[in-house]
This record gives C-alpha cells, structure tokens and sequence, in this order.
C-alpha cells in the first residue's frame, strides 16, 4: 500500500520556513496562514461576507517529493488552478523557462526545497494577481482552458488509434474501412491521407454504382 503519510525527518528539508519566508507577501494582500505544517502550508483570505474566499496551498508530495502550489475560490469549489495553469493562462510560460527541457520542481533536498520555494513564490507574486483576488473570470479562463486541452488530448488519442488502423487497412487493401476510417476526420487528414480517401472513394463508386 501507498503511504499517504510523509516520511520521518520531513523537517530537515525545511519545506514548512521556506514557504513561510518566501510567500509572506501573501500577508499584505490580506491572507493569512492558516495551516502549516512539514509538507503543506495553506493561506485564507475571505473576499465577501459570506463564506466565498481565496486560498493559496503550498504542498511538498508525501511521496514524490514534488512541490506545487494551488490557488482556488472556495466557492464553488471547482475554482481550483495550478500555478503553472496561471502562468501560462498569462503567456510568460516560455519567458519564464517553462517549457519543456524545463527542471521539474521534484526536490529532496533542503538547499532546492528552499530555492525552488522561492521560485514558486515569485511565479505567484508575479502572475497570480488576478487569482489571489478571486478574480472569477481569471479562472474560468484558466479552467476553460483545461477542458480544450482535454478535449485536444483526447482527439490525439483517437486520431492515433484511427491512423494505425487506417494504415493496416490500406496495406490489406480493404479500401472501404479505409473510408469509413478517414472520414469522421477529413478535416484532420495529412495530405497524403486526403489522396488515400480520394481513391479509396473513387474505388468504393467503381465497385458499388
């Protein structure tokens, strides 16, 4: 079984100062620390008179010692945005080298807890704004932003799929799956794709008047 709990000696890493020291600047935006602890550290800021509020939560992985860090309105709840969903919603993703070849924030060791902490906390300060002040349209943004990206993967998944197929159909010469196929996605098709359509078409009208 997976341990959900961390480790012995999380203290050493010095995760709990760190993000107290680097994110303190929450305290002059009106938040406030309201847990804290060897692997997690949650700011609170209540933003109207009812229960609706921001928070920010800071978390070192149990087990995969990955830090990260979550904003959210707590009201609705599906207001919840990674940091690096903001960045990129604001476009300084690459500026910030952040792109691909980018080291990952997985760190066990006190000296990059405390540095890659402070880097998260300037990735916050520096483009969370809109989000630290509940700002909803931000997050929607982010979160419609989410869901085509989904949506995109998910079309990638099936275009795979259908190539692979498409492919052992043409080399068997079943020209019809071919068609069947190609067409749900004809606006997908790579150039030589369209021409494999084209014939397998012309082929099906030849052999089915």
């Amino acid at each position: 079984m997976i341990s959900v709990e961390p480790g012995p000696n999380r203290d050493a890493l010095g995760f709990e100062p760190a993000v107290l020291s680097s994110f303190d600047f929450l305290a002059t935006d009106g938040f406030r620390c309201v847990h804290s602890d060897s692997t997690t550290v949650r700011y609170e800021k209540r933003i109207s008179l009812g229960l609706n509020g921001v928070f920010v939560s800071v978390h070192h992985g149990h087990g995969s010692f990955e830090l990260s860090v979550w904003i959210g309105r707590k009201r609705p709840a599906k207001y919840l945005v990674d940091v690096m969903e903001v960045v990129r919603w604001s476009g300084a993703y690459e500026a910030e080298g952040l792109g691909k070849n980018a080291p990952g924030f997985q760190v066990s060791s006190r000296e990059n807890v405390e540095k890659l902490v402070a880097r998260l906390a300037q990735l916050v300060s520096e483009y969370g704004g809109p989000f630290t002040r509940g700002d909803r349209k931000a997050f929607s943004d982010v979160l419609t932003r989410r869901r085509r990206g989904w949506q995109d993967y998910e079309k990638e998944v099936q275009l795979r799929k259908m190539r692979e197929e498409a492919e052992m159909a043409w080399h068997r010469k079943d020209l019809s799956h071919v068609v069947k196929l190609y067409r749900p996605f004809a606006s997908d098709l790579k150039p030589f794709e369209v021409k494999r359509l084209e014939y397998a078409r012309k082929y099906e009208n030849l052999t089915h008047p």
